[in-house]
């Protein structure tokens, strides 16, 4: 009952700031008008303006909040679901206007990327000896130091290094 008490005081204080006399105060009725009136598409909102992000809004966990109630530079921190991965994470409306995207597929892209697979290949006969799923891989088992000798290499600075030649494999 309290609670019902609080929100019909903040309903009828809404009411009277819009500028309205007349008003029967019906809470679900009430309540179901204004999480409505929450959806509506305004002009300058996120939601309308990129319709595709949008679509990643997480519903449940951002309710009662919607996209469109939200400018584009805002900083308020939302949930969202990556459509690659279906990773659920925040990040603000403003990051993701300019680009931000799911971390985890981020982090998916940069480590296939750096994780280029590489051949190790024997001078005398030029066949390949071993293949190897990362640079880094490949120098630790050929006991070198530093993996930036065979990128070297990968990339036709050098002719080999510890009597190997090397090349990526795509």
């Amino acid at each position: 009952m309290w609670e019902h008490e609080i929100l019909e005081k903040t309903i009828y204080d809404l009411l009277k700031f819009l500028g309205c006399d007349k008003y029967e105060i019906n809470i679900e009725e009430d309540k179901f008008k204004i999480t409505k009136n929450m959806d509506k598409e305004y002009t300058n909102s996120f939601g309308k303006l990129y319709p595709e992000l949008a679509k990643q809004w997480h519903t449940q966990k951002n309710y009662p909040a919607t996209p469109y109630m939200f400018s584009c530079g805002t900083h308020f921190k939302a949930w969202w679901i990556c459509p690659d991965c279906g990773n659920e994470y925040e990040a603000t409306i403003a990051s993701r206007v300019n680009g931000t995207g799911c971390r985890k597929c981020a982090m998916d892209r940069f480590w296939h990327n750096k994780c280029k697979k590489v051949a190790r290949i024997n001078l005398k006969t030029k066949e390949i000896e071993k293949i190897y799923n990362s640079i880094t891989e490949a120098a630790k088992d050929c006991g070198f130091k530093s993996s930036s000798n065979i990128t070297s290499v990968c990339k036709g600075k050098k002719d080999s290094v510890g009597g190997y030649g090397w090349k990526y494999i795509e």
